[in-house]
């Protein structure tokens, strides 16, 4: 094959795909956006973000059965002042240079 004729069949590849490019990113744009709405609708699926309080015996953390849960203070009480980010989701950072919390240096 000729160089001439090598150079005209890639340059011919080059631009079918230089079409469909915009194309494609118009696509991924699209579904980015989509899965972005639903994730917002359905509040992420995060269980800090405002208005989405799951009682403690139901969080998929704690034991229903166990007694404790009936005294454990609910964390939608225990975290409604604490900073979030635009999404709504606890900033934790803040929450500690604000000194809302104090973790423990140690298990004692």
């Amino acid at each position: 094959m000729l160089r001439s004729e090598l150079y005209k069949q890639q340059m011919s590849v080059i631009k079918a795909r230089a079409k469909i490019l915009p194309l494609s990113v118009a696509v991924l744009i699209v579904f980015c956006a989509m899965v972005t709405a639903v994730l917002a609708e359905e509040g992420g699926g995060h269980f800090q973000l405002h208005g989405d309080v799951v009682p403690i015996e139901k969080d998929g953390i704690h034991d229903p059965t166990n007694d404790a849960v009936k005294t454990l203070q609910p964390p939608a009480t225990a975290m409604k002042e604490f900073p979030r980010d635009a999404r709504g989701i606890i900033n934790w950072v803040e929450t500690l240079d604000r000194e809302l919390i104090k973790p423990r240096t140690g298990l004692t």
